[in-house]
């Protein structure tokens, strides 16, 4: 291979460029498209998959639909130390680990939520204790995706 001239490597370059506008002008329109169409597309008349709770799905005779939320939670180690510390002046400090779990931070243990939405605790559980465990938590909706595939023939 031979050394380009500078004439080259301008023309070279000027192509990529203007191969990378129309990429980003084609994305931006295909991403208009999706929030303006597929998107209350699917949320209008799509249905809940089994076992994905925070999906909606739409199907064609081709093409699956799939619109998922995504959430984060951070966790509050101020609002640990004050659950904490009511847990243990109650005499319940065994119900911490079933709310928390601890690694380099502490995470939301499994069930955690619906221990707290259906409240089956000891008497002596302080009377603010969803008002505590919901302050150690910081939750944050992030922007849904979609997902289209490509359907896979059924095999008979």
């Amino acid at each position: 291979m031979i050394s380009p001239t500078p004439e080259k490597i301008d023309a070279l370059a000027a192509e990529y460029k203007e191969l990378q506008l129309k990429a980003a002008e084609a994305k931006a329109d295909a991403d208009k498209f999706r929030d303006d169409e597929l998107v209350p597309l699917v949320r209008k008349f799509g249905h809940v998959p089994e076992r994905a709770k925070k999906s909606r799905r739409l199907e064609g005779i081709q093409y699956m639909l799939t619109l998922s939320k995504s959430r984060t939670v951070s966790i509050s180690t101020t609002g640990i130390a004050r659950l904490r510390a009511a847990l243990v002046k109650a005499r319940c400090a065994n119900l911490f680990r079933r709310l928390f779990t601890r690694e380099d931070q502490f995470s939301v243990a499994d069930g955690a939520v619906e221990l707290v939405r259906e409240g089956g605790w000891p008497p002596s559980t302080p009377s603010n204790l969803k008002s505590l465990f919901y302050d150690c938590l910081d939750i944050k909706n992030g922007s849904p995706s979609l997902k289209v595939e490509k359907k896979k023939k059924e095999r008979k």
